[in-house]
């Protein structure tokens, strides 16, 4: 296998990784958060990365491409923020990213572990994973090969569209 062939494998490998983890991240920060506002945001970022993914999917499907496989985290989401969740009760902490029905060492309820994440705050994690997924899919366009270009220009689409709504949300929230 050529050099080019498998830098190719492994810019896609990485860009099939940030759409995962952007499902990922969505659906974990609509799990821990506790405005309905918030979670209606993350909701529909996982919704809408759900789509890019199968889109990527299967576009490589298509070229007989194995979407298998997992590689690391990609940098475009920031799980530390959302995975490590404390009770507001008594401070003891989970690491999951799961809030826990009550709270193994006081018994506090589950809206305990929930975090306070303002609607600002969701827009901008929106705004930076799409940016930081931009990037890696322009890596991957660059060692592409002239197969695979067209999905990868299709998925930049996509998350260019995904970035213009989360500035369009933000300008929306400052103009308050």
């Amino acid at each position: 296998m050529s050099t080019r062939v498998r830098g190719s494998a492994h810019s896609v490998a990485q860009a099939l990784q940030a759409e995962k983890d952007g499902v990922a991240f969505f659906e974990k920060a609509y799990a821990v958060s506790n405005d309905p506002r918030v979670r209606d945001v993350f909701e529909r970022l996982a919704a809408a990365k759900k789509v890019h993914l199968r889109n990527l999917e299967d576009g490589l499907l298509e070229l007989h491409m194995a979407t298998a496989g997992e590689a690391r985290h990609s940098t475009a989401y920031p799980f530390a923020d959302i995975l490590k969740t404390e009770c507001y009760v008594c401070g003891y902490g989970v690491e999951s990213g799961e809030v826990p029905e009550s709270c193994p060492r006081c018994g506090a309820s589950r809206y305990a572990f929930e975090k306070e994440i303002s609607l600002r705050k969701a827009w901008e994690l929106a705004e930076s994973g799409s940016r930081a997924t931009l990037g890696i899919l322009a890596d991957a366009e660059k060692e592409a090969t002239p197969a695979v270009r067209p999905i990868i220009a299709r998925q930049m689409q996509l998350e260019q569209r995904l970035l213009d709504e989360t500035r369009k949300e933000l300008e929306a929230l400052r103009e308050k």
